[in-house]
Formats: structure tokens, C-alpha cells, sequence
């Protein structure tokens, strides 16, 4: 699940894609069925109000429920 927390409580963007090329996760923890862990989300800014954000992403295995937070900052700029 990928959320938006602007400066006002999060808000819930929508699902990323699975199955992206994971030959960097099969490396780190040396398990091939990681060779498609990927993910990615494609963002359309047009709608937010230029600012600075932070994107998180859940992530969550399925045999053990552990949840990973990932979270960057962002920001979006007006339009040219």
C-alpha cells in the first residue's frame, strides 16, 4: 500500500505493482525467489497541491505477515 502523509493526516494513493525485477534483493539475501520482488507506483501529481510530502510504502510478506516501512521525501513543484 503506498499512502501520502502531507502536513494534514495521511491519505491512501493506492496499490504498487509487483513483479519488477528483484536481482538486487536475490544478492543481498542470496534467494532466487526474490527474483521478482520488484515493485513500483507510478505517481500522477496533477491533482496535489505543490509542497513537500513524505511517501511511505507497506510492505508485507505474505508466509509472515512482517510489515516493512519504506518512506521518502518528496516535492511537488507547480506546474510550468
Amino acid at each position: 500500500m503506498i499512502t501520502l502523509r502531507p502536513a494534514v493526516g495521511p491519505h491512501v494513493l493506492g496499490q504498487a505493482s509487483l513483479g519488477d525485477d528483484g536481482s538486487g534483493l536475490v544478492k543481498i539475501f542470496a534467494e532466487p525467489l526474490f527474483a521478482t520482488a520488484g515493485w513500483h507506483y507510478d505517481w500522477n501529481t496533477s491533482s496535489v497541491l505543490p509542497g513537500d510530502y513524505k511517501i511511505r510504502a507497506l510492505i508485507r510478506a505474505r508466509l509472515s505477515e512482517r510489515v516493512l516501512e519504506v518512506q521518502r521525501a518528496v516535492t511537488v513543484l507547480p506546474p510550468h
